[in-house]
């Protein structure tokens, strides 16, 4: 009997967790995602898109969802925009996590909304565009066509990306990332102007 060789322990496949702004769709990471794959680690894009019109708690709900995709592999976390924000939460549920990665992404700031970091002209004009129920038209809809062509220039990608684009409650834009009390005699970090998306 000819004897075979050890078997080498497989490494586990890490999972890429490519997690998009609440405030757009799944789409805004469609056109990278496949060169990032690669046999020993897998990408997936959890989608938050149902969150925002599920009602609070919004912040916790999205981070279990994005806990959820990691399918019990070891994964790194990568954030776009305002999923930054809800790294460090999703990564508190994972097992192992091997990074965390912030793509033009912000760090939650305790006891602060959106609003209170936000150029103040901004929140003004998206209180303006608030509906009288509090809902906001689409991200995608915020700036204009122009401004949205020259992001996005492709047609059928921008299309892909504003058909998935969700109507935000304005309510959530304001609510507080989360709500860590800060510790007496701590400073109140500085505002810091971010844009959207």
């Amino acid at each position: 009997m000819t004897p075979q060789p050890p078997m080498t322990p497989q490494m586990p496949t890490i999972r890429l967790l490519l997690v998009h702004s609440p405030l757009v769709g799944p789409a805004s990471w469609d056109p990278i995602a496949p060169a990032l794959a690669e046999p020993a680690r897998d990408v997936t894009i959890p989608d938050l898109t149902s969150t925002v019109a599920a009602g609070p708690p919004w912040c916790s709900r999205q981070a279990e969802l994005i806990a959820r995709a990691a399918g019990g592999r070891p994964a790194v976390l990568v954030g776009h925009s305002g999923a930054g924000p809800l790294l460090a939460a999703a990564g508190a549920m994972i097992a192992q996590v091997r990074g965390y990665l912030f793509v033009d992404a912000g760090l939650p700031i305790p006891g602060q909304t959106w609003m209170d970091t936000a150029p103040p002209e901004l929140g003004a004009q998206l209180r303006e565009m608030a509906d009288p129920d509090g809902w906001l038209p689409p991200w995608s809809r915020w700036w204009g066509e122009e401004a949205l062509a020259e992001i996005l220039p492709d047609p059928g990608t921008r299309e892909r990306f504003t058909a998935g684009c969700p109507a935000l409650r304005c309510r959530w834009r304001c609510s507080p990332r989360h709500t860590r009390r800060r510790r007496a005699g701590r400073k109140r970090p500085a505002r810091r102007a971010r844009t959207c998306g």
